[in-house]
């Protein structure tokens, strides 16, 4: 078993915590007591996102359950999840969606441009 002192720990955190997942538990100290362990998360392998811990329950919410369930659901296929379009659902400035709205029908931009100068 490794032991390390606090000041070690805050140095080098993750480097610890991985290390505590590839060897096995680490002691965190301060002055010279023992104050907490690092373990590693026992994982399970049908699943491979559900830590097995006997006894801990955890309560997600609801937009986070959607998102592991979506997960689950695609981690049985061989393609990779499917992504929503992020343009398709994006909020435009005021300014630029009225200027887009002109812009249909092939109507030449710097012609709406010099309009908007001119206070056409």
């Amino acid at each position: 078993m490794t032991t390390i002192t606090i000041k070690e720990l805050h140095a080098r955190t993750g480097e610890w915590v991985r290390k505590a997942g590839q060897t096995g538990e680490i002691t965190v100290t301060d002055r010279g007591h023992p104050i907490a362990v690092i373990q590693p998360v026992p994982v399970n392998p049908t699943t491979l996102t559900s830590p097995v811990i006997p006894g801990l329950k955890r309560k997600m919410s609801p937009e986070w359950e959607a998102l592991q369930n979506r997960l689950m659901e695609n981690a049985d296929s061989d393609s990779p999840p499917k992504r929503e379009n992020p343009f398709l659902t994006r909020k435009l400035l005021p300014g630029f969606a009225a200027l887009q709205e002109r812009l249909t029908g092939g109507t030449d931009s710097t012609e709406i441009i010099s309009e908007m100068r001119d206070g056409r």
